[in-house]
């Protein structure tokens, strides 16, 4: 059961509801008596001073925060259970926390503690047919990084990591990609992409790294990917 948050509704005996409420009943379910648009002014301004648990305390959120900052805090919170699955065909959500051991039982994904850069080797790149994907899950500073290489039918290829966390936590983050050997190609200051933003993705160039099936070929003949991951100070 949710709070009543403003705007708080009341019918003419000072009954209160929600207007999400409000706006599906035609009376009040105590007296009976129509509703209007009336509003309760004292109880709104009541409600704003009063700190409110997280939506998602069920889920182990423990915050509490007043009315002008729940809403915002509710779509942030990593609590909620809408965080997704950068893997191919696979519908999972879940709370931000759960991401990893998802990628691990599910997906057979090792998170990769140590620290420095990141190897990522390729293989079968060479031999790619349409969406192929590689991936690891990488954790520096504290957070959750997935690491995704993706085929882009009918030769490319595209390189993306993605925050396990939300669009204002992403940019905190930049990251560098080196491709290859003595004929290295270089990536640098790129921002992670929310998970959150998964569905919705637009190759842009802008924080993704997008190259030719010919260019692969030096992925193979090096056979690793270094990523570097740094916080913006």
């Amino acid at each position: 059961m949710n709070y009543i948050l403003p705007p708080i509704k009341q019918c003419q005996n000072g009954h209160l509801f929600c207007q999400p409420c409000g706006n599906k009943m035609k009376q009040c379910p105590i007296c009976r008596i129509i509703i209007t648009n009336n509003r309760n002014r004292a109880m709104e301004t009541v409600a704003r001073s009063i700190d409110f648990p997280c939506k998602f305390r069920h889920f182990g959120c423990k915050k509490k925060v007043k009315y002008d900052e729940k809403l915002q805090h509710d779509k942030s919170c990593a609590f909620n259970p809408c965080y997704p699955c950068v893997v191919a065909k696979c519908n999972w959500r879940g709370p931000c926390h759960d991401v990893p051991h998802h990628f691990e039982s599910q997906h057979k994904i090792i998170t990769n503690h140590s620290e420095g850069a990141i190897l990522f080797p390729v293989k079968g790149i060479e031999n790619c047919q349409g969406c192929d994907q590689w991936m690891m899950s990488a954790s520096r500073h504290g957070r959750c990084f997935v690491l995704v290489l993706s085929g882009l039918p009918p030769d490319k290829f595209i390189v993306l990591v993605f925050l396990v966390g939300n669009q204002q936590e992403s940019e905190s983050y930049r990251w560098a990609l080196e491709v290859g050997g003595s004929k290295s190609v270089k990536m640098e200051n790129m921002k992670p992409t929310s998970i959150l933003d998964f569905k919705n993705l637009s190759v842009s160039g802008k924080n993704d790294f997008t190259f030719s099936r010919s260019d692969a070929t030096l992925l193979i003949w090096s056979n690793l990917n270094q990523f570097e991951l740094c916080k913006e100070s």
